[in-house]
């Protein structure tokens, strides 16, 4: 069902929580799994939010945006995108996930775009193989300074796509290429020594994950020198 105003950001939160506990233990650390439940009800405030419910705790929810994309698969037009798919452990592999997904679809139809973009790890590999399987597109590798780890923007067109797999594989090989020469994750930039900045986002990601990985490890992940990012986290108290 459509989010009722009774459910609040913190309820969200604990369903997005709950559902990517195998990811966390991969590495995969999604950013918003870490905003306050204020920071949920702002960034639900000028989306859909649809949310499957039992007993009324939430067990279930999907999300989308409008948002206006100027990328060459979209060309300025508004454009749906997904995001903040969960179900909790329990549920998944029955029909919740269905039956949900099929609510969004209906309310995205309601809208009249044709455009649905989201985002996931890059080495998320099940959304990935979902989304294939309903049309969607791998169109963009991306860094982004909000994560430790590579991203792909998957698309999909209501009226079919209007360019070959060979140019949207192209345009896909080519932005990882780039972002993999110019970007570490974390968005850090490769050919330059590490400022103060890039230390805080790496201390930042790792302390999301420290229960799950050595800093050591994280370090080797990274690219990082391990001696340096330990003697910088003793000089911020961040260890």
């Amino acid at each position: 069902m459509p989010k009722p105003e009774w459910v609040k950001g913190d309820a969200i939160k604990e369903c997005l929580i709950k559902a990517h506990e195998p990811n966390r233990a991969k590495g995969i650390v999604m950013q918003n799994q870490f905003m306050s439940a204020e920071e949920f009800d702002v960034y639900l405030k000028n989306a859909y939010c649809f949310v499957a419910l039992k007993d009324n705790q939430v067990i279930g929810t999907m999300v989308f945006k409008i948002l206006k994309c100027n990328k060459w698969w979209a060309k300025g037009q508004d454009v749906i995108y997904n995001c903040m798919d969960a179900i909790c452990p329990e549920y998944q592999g029955t029909d919740v996930y269905l039956e949900l997904r099929s609510l969004r679809e209906k309310y995205i139809k309601k809208t009249g775009l044709r455009i649905i973009q989201s985002l996931t790890a890059e080495n998320n590999y099940l959304i990935q193989k979902i989304s294939a399987k309903m049309g969607g597109k791998l169109v963009r590798f991306v860094a982004s300074s909000e994560t430790d780890y590579y991203s792909v923007v998957m698309v999909r067109w209501l009226d079919g796509c209007p360019f070959s797999d060979r140019y949207c594989n192209f345009r896909y090989k080519l932005s990882e290429f780039i972002v993999k020469t110019i970007w570490k994750p974390g968005r850090i930039i490769r050919f330059l020594p590490l400022r103060d900045g890039d230390y805080k986002k790496l201390f930042d990601h790792y302390q999301m994950q420290s229960d799950l990985v050595r800093a050591e490890d994280y370090c080797k992940k990274m690219g990082v020198n391990y001696k340096r990012f330990i003697k910088w986290g003793k000089k911020h108290n961040k260890l």
